[in-house]
Formats: structure tokens, sequence, C-alpha cells
């Protein structure tokens, strides 16, 4: 049984490790295996999930709303073709298409995700692919400074879009992170840095989502444990909370295109999983 404490400090690492560029993943599986940790924390996954998708939610609000407003416009204006290419081209409807445009790597890979998982399960492999996440944010820090990072959400393009969608599916390979694949694939086609990491945020919407669905179609099956559900709201908040205050790390960072520090940490916590993978 999970604690209120353990799910507390899960929670904290979740919310930190799912939008900062350092794989939740691979932190969760380095924690799994120090603590022991198997299916039983299914519900606190959930509730972990919950949490962040309600802290990119309130970080994006205005954006969402944007974008909610402009595909109310393209709705109602489907009688009138005229008032419907306006409404088409409004920022919010232009990010909403270029967000689908990118996840549809991850539609057409996704269906193979259990496949791919169930083939670096192993936290040794999860320590190897850390070192990836290491390089892709050495990567993202040079491509920061360079003159031509200039693209808005005005000039993206679906090309890129896609682009940074390949990326994401990179991050179906536990220790990579998906933050930091989808910032790397963005700052790669020129996107402004803060724009880089607004797209990938938002990006990251429909992902969580999904995966919280999938958890919630697994727990119908299985049954939900009640003992876990006071630790779990408790770990929710927490992850909420943090990842409220990750989403505005990443942003500041952003603004001084250094990722260095991000790289060594992903570096050091894959060398710690892969000794304590080959120790157990």
């Amino acid at each position: 049984m999970i604690d209120i404490l353990k799910a507390i400090f899960m929670g904290l690492v979740q919310g930190l490790t799912e939008f900062l560029p350092v794989s939740s993943s691979g932190h969760l599986a380095l924690l799994g295996a120090l603590f022991n940790m198997g299916e039983e924390t299914l519900t606190l996954s959930i509730m972990l999930h919950a949490g962040t998708l309600a802290a990119v939610c309130v970080a994006y609000r205005r954006d969402i709303l944007e974008i909610l407003r402009d595909l109310w416009s393209f709705v109602r204006s489907l009688s009138d073709k005229e008032e419907r290419k306006g409404a088409s081209q409004g920022r919010g409807m232009r990010m909403l298409l270029m967000v689908i445009i990118s996840l549809l790597p991850l539609v057409v890979v996704f269906p193979f995700k259990s496949y791919i998982e169930a083939a670096f399960s192993s936290t040794l492999l999860v320590g190897m692919l850390l070192f990836v996440t290491a390089g892709l944010l050495l990567l993202a820090d040079r491509l920061a400074t360079r003159a031509c990072q200039i693209k808005e959400v005005e000039k993206t393009t679906w090309k890129d879009a896609l682009v940074v969608g390949l990326f994401q599916v990179l991050a179906l390979l536990p220790g990579v992170s998906r933050s930091g694949s989808t910032l790397t694939g963005g700052l790669l086609r020129g996107f402004r840095r803060e724009y880089a990491v607004k797209f990938s945020f938002l990006m990251s919407i429909p992902t969580i989502a999904a995966a919280l669905l999938l958890d919630v179609l697994d727990i119908l099956q299985n049954g939900i444990d009640p003992t876990l559900l006071i630790s779990g709201l408790a770990g929710m908040v927490v992850a909420g909370i943090t990842g409220y205050f990750a989403i505005g790390m990443v942003n500041r960072v952003a603004k001084r295109g250094k990722f260095a520090p991000f790289s060594l940490w992903c570096a050091l916590v894959g060398a710690v999983t892969v000794i304590v993978s080959l120790w157990k």
C-alpha cells in the first residue's frame, strides 16, 4: 500500500518531470526500482496524470480559450463560406490545426505503444535512454542561440508541425523526455524559443489526456483500489501545483536558452539508473 507521504513524493516527481525536459518515465522507473512499486500504482498514476493535465490547462488557459473561441466561430460560420474562411485563419484555429498535425505520427505509432514499452521496459535501458535525452537537450542548447529562431504560429507550416510530432514519437521510449524531444524539434524548425515551449506544452494536453483515458479504461477492467484514493488525491494536488511551477521554470529557461543543466541532470540520473539496475 502506498502511503500519503510516498504519494506526495511521487506527485512532486511527476509534476516536475512531466514538464521539465528530464523524462518523467525515467525518473518514475528509477523510483519504482528503488521503492519496488508495481501495478498497485495504477490508481495513483491516473490521479497524477489528472494533476499534470490540470496544470498545463491552467498555465495556457488564454491560448486554450483562444482556440475554443476560434473553433466556435468556425463552427458557427459553416453556413457562410466567406465568414468561414476568415474564422479558419485565426491564431487559435491555426494553432489547433498545427497541434492536430503534430499528433499524426503519434496516432500512427500509438497502437504499438505497449510493444515499444515492453521492449524497453528494463531500468537498464531506461537509464541508457536518459543519455539520449541529455544529448537532445545539448542540441536544444545550441539551437536556441541561433539568430533564425523567429517562427511563431502564423509562420508555422504543416512540415514544421509534422517534424515536431516525429520528435514526440521518440518519447514513447521510456527515458526519452517528451518535452525535451518536442522542444528540440521545434527549435530545429526555427521556432522562437518561447513559442517552441508553448507548442510543446499545448501538444502535451491531448497526449496526457489520452494516457489518462487509457489508465481509466484499464482500471475499470481491473477495479479501483479505494485505499489509494486519499493518498492519490494528495499526489494529484502536489503534481498539479509543482507541474504549474515547472512550466513557468521551463519558460524562463527557454528565454535564456540554457538547457545544459537539464542535460547534465539527465546524464546523472541515467548513470544512477544504470548503476541501480546492474546492482539489483
